[in-house]
């Protein structure tokens, strides 16, 4: 609950501070507070509800370099915090070339010493945590832990989901595709540093998106990360719709959102 809380405040600040939305609105948190709800399950492990708040840290520093090819601290720490919360899941690392994309193409920050920054971020933390490992004489455990990236076994195999997990993919997935539609249609309407940011959760959640259909198993880890970029989506729709269908829509949702809660609080 704690972490939960805290990734809805970063969002709030995320919002505040880019001016995300070009009205006020407090839609974006309270669209991951929904989708926490649905997803309800995957945020009962307090490591896997982190990874959200890891990943709206990041954003949040991420946005600061738009257009700053000098803005080596800031994405210094953007990858800072990306390898600490590595230490919890360590195939979040799998996202660091696509941040790279989003830093070259969406942010246009992307230099050689920005690009160094980087490297220099991932390694930081654990420079610190293999000198521990050595003082504690437990360097096998950061060996298992960094090889496990390269663990891709059973791919795409959905035997091991269960109905509630399709179900919880299904409805994010459509809450994804909802929004994305809409913004894309209606992106005019926003400034184009807004349209990069919102491109930019579009792209890691594609990503996000891939990897669940190659990892199913990993799903309780990605869904949660999924969740922050999804939430500025469905936020942009809600908040920017309204005529009939919409408002049908929105009504479903939240009857989605009241069944699967009372489905998960019945099934815990």
């Amino acid at each position: 609950m704690g972490f939960v809380l805290a990734t809805a405040f970063v969002m709030v600040r995320l919002n505040t501070i880019h001016a995300i939305m070009r009205t006020y609105s407090r839609m974006i948190s309270c669209s991951f507070l929904a989708i926490s709800l649905i997803a309800l399950p995957y945020f009962l492990n307090p490591l896997n509800a982190a990874l959200p708040l890891c990943l709206s840290i990041i954003f949040t520093l991420l946005f600061f370099s738009y257009q700053d090819k000098t803005a080596v601290g800031i994405v210094f720490l953007t990858f800072v915090v990306l390898s600490i919360a590595s230490l919890i899941y360590i195939k979040i690392l799998l996202l660091v070339p696509i941040l790279w994309i989003i830093i070259a193409t969406r942010m246009m920050a992307m230099s050689p010493r920005v690009f160094f920054a980087s490297l220099l971020g991932i390694v930081t933390p654990y420079w610190f945590y293999a000198a521990y490992c050595l003082y504690a004489d437990r360097i096998d455990t950061l060996t298992d832990h960094v090889t496990d990236i390269a663990d891709f076994t059973n791919i795409s195999d959905i035997s091991t989901l269960s109905l509630s997990d399709i179900a919880i993919f299904v409805i994010v997935i459509l809450l994804f595709f909802l929004g994305m539609t809409h913004f894309i249609l209606t992106s005019h309407n926003d400034k184009i540093r807004t349209r990069m940011i919102f491109e930019s959760f579009i792209i890691t959640d594609i990503a996000l998106l891939a990897f669940i259909i190659l990892q199913p198993a990993e799903m309780e880890c990605l869904v949660p990360m999924m969740a922050v970029g999804v939430s500025p989506l469905v936020a942009h729709y809600v908040t920017y719709t309204s005529s009939r269908l919409s408002n049908l829509s929105f009504l479903g949702m939240i009857i989605i959102l009241i069944l699967t809660t009372a489905y998960h609080l019945w099934t815990l």
